[in-house]
């Protein structure tokens, strides 16, 4: 139980370092056009799915169980997959939806108060996207299921 605990933290610490610590700049420029949007969005997926076969090696090694060995590179693709996946849906979506500050709450219109809350709909989504994509690869890895 211990280490079902144990990978889950560490997924929601790689989400968080991944997504804001290590993010670079660049790859925050996802909404460019012209197929411009491409390596950014691969560097990000690739970071994500770079730090999740870290994860799983080290969690093999750790118990010494080579079969991990075996199975972190496709756990780290389906990551690297679906990361690619939902970040580039939600630049589209987000795209078309704006936060607004607080100080501005009480001069929006009603079409602003509900970009606004759509903005902060996607977010949530794309998050809980991410964190049941960690649950999915931490399921294949304890069920050892194919794909």
């Amino acid at each position: 139980m211990l280490e079902i605990f144990t990978l889950i933290a560490l997924f929601q610490v790689k989400h968080y370092v991944c997504d804001y610590a290590f993010q670079m700049s660049w790859m925050l420029q996802q909404k460019r056009h012209n197929w411009k949007w491409l390596p950014p969005t691969v560097a990000h997926a690739a970071l994500h799915a770079a730090a999740a076969f870290l994860i799983l090696i080290g969690y093999g090694y750790w118990l010494g169980d080579e079969t991990v060995y075996r199975d972190a590179p496709w756990l780290a693709s389906v990551n690297f997959g679906v990361y690619f996946l939902v970040d580039r849906v939600k630049i589209g979506m987000l795209g078309r939806y704006k936060a607004i500050k607080e100080s501005d709450w009480e001069r929006a219109n009603r079409r602003q108060r509900w970009h606004c809350w759509m903005f902060w709909q996607t977010q949530g989504m794309v998050h809980l996207l991410h964190g049941l994509t960690s649950l999915y690869v931490l399921y294949r890895l304890f069920t050892r299921q194919a794909l």
